[in-house]
């Protein structure tokens, strides 16, 4: 079941990219219309270096907006409604019912996603980079996980790609397990 939760995941994601990159393809796509229709210059955006940068955040901004959103809102359901309503009869206005209120109910989602994502810090999106890349942007766009897929895949050299892939996993336990230490020691959280 998992495996087929994950690939399903994987499937949509692809899927996503595939969006993106039809969105930009070289030529009559729809961003260099909008572009040339402000009379702006249109950039080849899968193949030009310094636009890859910018299609790599915007797209993973996209993917990950879905899942935050899923996460947050079902926090913010968590959270008692009669509180604000008292806090509306003391006479406490949005920015304060969002300060007193709202942010300490959401803090232990903030905190484990604060804490997961200290893992994946060194996890650029290999999916992502790999459909979006090309050699022309290598320069720019070469991230830890593409280098070891073309160590390992394409050059043959799998002693060097296992050892480089090895040394991220140590440094994202690392991180973990000291951002886990943190969020116990400062906001009092515990996973388990």
């Amino acid at each position: 079941v998992e495996g087929f939760l994950h690939t399903r995941n994987r499937l949509a994601y692809n899927m996503r990219l595939f969006f993106w990159a039809a969105l930009m393809q070289i030529g009559n796509c729809i961003l260099t219309l909008l572009f040339q229709a402000m009379g702006l210059h249109a950039e080849d955006w899968l193949t030009s270096p310094r636009a890859f940068q910018w299609v790599y955040v915007v797209s993973g901004m996209w993917q990950q907006t879905g899942w935050g959103a899923v996460i947050f809102l079902a926090a913010l359901t968590a959270i008692d409604q009669s509180q604000y309503e008292a806090a509306k009869v003391d006479g406490a206005g949005y920015f304060k019912q969002m300060l007193y209120i709202t942010l300490p109910g959401i803090l232990p989602q903030i905190i484990l996603v604060t804490v997961l994502g200290m893992g994946n810090i060194l996890n650029a999106g290999f999916d992502q980079v790999f459909n979006l890349y090309s050699p022309i942007v290598y320069q720019k766009a070469d991230i830890l996980d593409t280098y070891v897929y073309r160590l390992g895949m394409l050059n043959l050299q799998y002693s060097v790609s296992t050892a480089v892939g090895l040394f991220k996993s140590v440094i994202s336990f690392i991180l973990i397990a000291s951002s886990f230490t943190l969020a116990k020691k400062f906001a009092n959280y515990r996973i388990f």
